[in-house]
């Protein structure tokens, strides 16, 4: 198990995330994934509680931005029905379009978090940029053919993280 594959929080899932709880932390700029964090894959569109969870999130003066894997049209669409920026294809779990964002938005990175539900794109990708990282247990059991196999490869890391207790659990206390 890798050092790069530790999340600085786990959480069941981006619903039991307090935006006040965030913003006691420090944080102002929030990278979220799409897939399996935000809703299904299969979901064109944001679901009412998603549409809800990033307004919950902007009302604390949290700035949202969704950064995916994802292909151009699935990202737009989705992201401009949450009226919020969006970058696709991403490439995670490079840093780069991470370190892109903060530079443009010329923000300290201990204001950052990203969350997600792999190890292998979102948290390395928010580790490698050096900011908070928040995994997320995945929503559905689907998951798009290429995610299914990675899936396989982090399960025993996960397993392996819970018995040496390295998943530091989100408490919104």
């Amino acid at each position: 198990m890798a050092k790069r594959h530790i999340p600085t929080y786990h959480a069941t899932s981006i619903y039991d995330i307090s935006p006040k709880k965030l913003k006691s932390l420090g944080i102002d700029l929030l990278i979220v994934d799409l897939d399996n964090t935000l809703d299904n894959y299969k979901v064109p569109l944001p679901s009412k509680r998603a549409i809800d969870k990033i307004n919950d999130f902007k009302k604390e003066d949290i700035e949202v931005i969704m950064v995916s894997n994802n292909y151009n049209q699935r990202v737009t669409n989705y992201a401009d029905a949450l009226g919020i920026e969006k970058y696709f294809f991403a490439m995670k779990p490079s840093p780069k379009k991470i370190n892109e964002i903060i530079k443009n938005k010329n923000i300290n990175r201990n204001k950052v978090a990203i969350i997600g539900d792999q190890l292998f794109t979102d948290v390395e990708a928010g580790n490698r940029a050096k900011i908070m990282s928040i995994f997320v247990d995945k929503l559905t059991p689907k998951d798009q053919p290429f995610t299914r196999i990675k899936r396989i490869f982090e399960k025993p890391i996960i397993k392996n993280m819970k018995k040496k207790n390295l998943l530091n659990e989100w408490r919104n206390d």
